[in-house]
């Protein structure tokens, strides 16, 4: 009985818990972490699109790292493209990370949505030059990224904190 109840608990653990970091075509899930896990993939122009998940918070965000100048706190408009749909979202400006400012995309779900329906997201942010800042983004592995990344995540957070088995991120 012993046997067959480690073998169980062996396969319903995620094995991105095992693995830290893994890759999914052009994704990866890094759950090193001791403060966020995250499933991000990096375009052509070295900028960062992914999904990150705190502990702290318990909250999971969709971050964007582009070559543009923002405040601190500040709020900004910008449109999302992906094959699903066209939407207008708004970019909250964050700390600099790498000499990229880090910007949190809402709202959350819509975004959540264009990902499972898309192979590719573009987000095109007005300039003051009255320019757009577009970048692309490919979606090829986002699902399964993700898919990892949130197993993990509450995982950790079901180990970590006693969380029950219904809490969700």
């Amino acid at each position: 009985m012993k046997v067959v109840l480690f073998i169980a608990c062996f396969f319903l653990i995620p094995f991105t818990v095992i693995a830290g970091e893994e890759y999914h075509q052009d994704w990866m899930v890094d759950t090193n972490g001791n403060d966020y896990f995250y499933a991000a993939t990096i375009n052509n122009n070295d900028q960062i699109f992914g999904k990150y998940c705190y502990f702290s918070s318990e909250n999971c965000l969709y971050l964007i790292g582009v070559d543009i100048t923002c405040e601190a706190g500040s709020e900004y408009p910008a449109l999302v493209n992906a094959e699903s749909a066209a939407m207008h979202v708004t970019l909250y400006c964050g700390d600099k990370f790498m000499d990229q400012n880090v910007l949190v995309i809402e709202p959350y779900e819509d975004i959540d949505l264009a990902i499972k329906q898309g192979e590719q997201l573009g987000i095109a942010v007005p300039m003051e030059s009255g320019q757009f800042q577009v970048s692309r983004f490919s979606l090829d592995g986002a699902i399964i990224a993700i898919d990892r990344m949130m197993d993990a995540a509450l995982y950790h957070l079901r180990e970590n904190r006693s969380l029950p088995d219904s809490e969700s991120l």
